[in-house]
């Protein structure tokens, strides 16, 4: 699990009197709601901070273009991709198993 997710809440106290706190992201995030989890980290609970995406492009080799914003649509577009996947095609077998079920 990362670092950054479950809750995670870090003592910055004196951190924030310089500034705040400062994420460095090393890894391109599965999907938008882990990158915003990750960065959040800054502001959690109001405070202030910053982040930053350091990315090794040895990492991503299986990209044809290192440009970090289309490798972030793309990354985006494949979620969407998933997403309207499982309404179209899972979604509806769990609802017919469920309908089934309650009716045993």
């Amino acid at each position: 699990t990362n670092l950054s997710e479950r809750d995670t809440d870090i003592k910055i106290d004196e951190i924030q009197k310089h500034g705040g706190l400062h994420v460095i992201v090393k890894f391109m995030s599965p999907n938008k709601r882990v990158e915003q989890e990750t960065f959040g980290r800054t502001s959690r609970q109001g405070k202030r901070g910053t982040s930053q995406r350091i990315l090794n492009t040895i990492n991503l080799a299986h990209y044809a273009d290192f440009d970090i914003q289309k490798i972030t649509e793309l990354r985006n577009k494949i979620e969407a991709n998933m997403l309207s996947d499982f309404k179209q095609r899972e979604l509806q077998i769990i609802t017919l198993a469920d309908e089934i079920f309650a009716k045993f």
